[in-house]
């Protein structure tokens, strides 16, 4: 595959098999040159590919693992992740109008954070890989979720830790700053342009 690869030590390459999702840089032997936030081919002590990822040049956490084989990660596979998160809160979510629908490496996306706002999305991209892309995510969650608009909070701190500078605002579409929303029963006015989090503190949606 014509991509870089990173060549990380032992010890992380066993962590990595067993099902850990990340690498530190403490733990990286050789970048050979790969770019920030590219996609690389993870390589063992021995030359062998054991996973692929995103690489981060400023954080430490070098590598986020995106699949634990040596795969393509182009539109369809970006496509496919978001797919199935999509389907997982359908089976899950119900008696509201605000959810995640993305949540980072719980969906094998690493540093993405989509929440949904009635006909509104939020996306947070929060590591150089995924930032990288924001721009297609939003085109295939246009395809995806056909909402009014996306909203861009990238106002997080642990960007600081990747390098990225500080964004928010319109993403894709014509999306509003501000809506209502309904979460079991109850009406909440959400400021997605500068509210907590992404507009609402979600992990407190069931209390």
């Amino acid at each position: 595959m014509n991509r870089p690869s990173v060549s990380i030590r032992s010890r992380a390459a066993d962590r990595l098999v067993a099902g850990h999702v990340w690498v530190y840089a403490s733990d990286v032997a050789n970048v050979n040159g790969a770019e920030p936030g590219s996609v690389v081919t993870v390589l063992d002590s021995k030359g062998r590919g054991v996973g692929t990822a995103h690489y981060s040049s400023t954080s430490q956490i070098a590598l986020r693992v995106l699949s634990g084989e040596i795969e393509s990660v182009d539109r369809d596979f970006l496509a496919d992740r978001l797919e199935r998160a999509l389907a997982h809160r359908r089976l899950v979510v119900s008696g509201t109008e605000a959810c995640r629908l993305v949540f980072s490496e719980a969906d094998q996306l690493p540093g993405l954070i989509v929440d949904r706002y009635g006909d509104m999305l939020v996306v947070q991209t929060l590591t150089q890989g995924m930032d990288a892309v924001k721009h297609e995510i939003a085109e295939i969650l246009d395809e995806l979720c056909q909402p009014a608009g996306i909203w861009e909070r990238n106002d997080a701190a642990v960007r600081e830790k990747e390098a990225l500078p500080f964004i928010t605002g319109p993403l894709f579409g014509d999306p509003k700053p501000s809506v209502e929303v309904r979460i079991n029963d109850i009406v909440f006015a959400s400021n997605l342009a500068s509210g907590q989090k992404t507009g609402v503190y979600l992990d407190q949606r069931e209390n």
